[in-house]
């Protein structure tokens, strides 16, 4: 049985929250974008599948979490805002999993 792109997100949430480290943290986003561009599914949802985590993320308030689960968001969120400002430029080309390039001065 596959799982919805939401039950994807909450799993994911869920192994931010109780991962050991920051590394930790960028493995199970960096696999999860892997295993979204893996399915073939479209920039655009993969875009959005990083924009709703993060807010999901948000969400989350620090008195209701430990120490090691609230760096655990703040690192996620740092990560998922990252790979939105990289996905942005080539969903929007229609070129994912290209970063996006920036232009070169006497190019503007």
């Amino acid at each position: 049985m596959s799982l919805t792109i939401t039950e994807y997100r909450c799993k994911l949430i869920n192994l931010i929250l109780c991962a050991r480290c920051e590394e930790d943290v960028k493995r199970f986003i960096n696999a999860s974008i892997k295993g979204l561009k893996q399915c073939k599914l479209n920039g655009h949802l993969i875009l959005r599948f990083v924009e709703k985590t993060a807010q999901d993320l948000d969400a989350f308030l620090p008195g209701n979490r430990d120490g090691q689960q609230w760096s655990n968001i703040r690192s996620a969120r740092m990560q998922l805002v990252q790979l939105k400002d990289a996905m942005q430029g080539p969903v929007q080309a229609g070129k994912v999993g290209e970063p996006a390039m920036a232009k070169r001065p006497d190019e503007e």
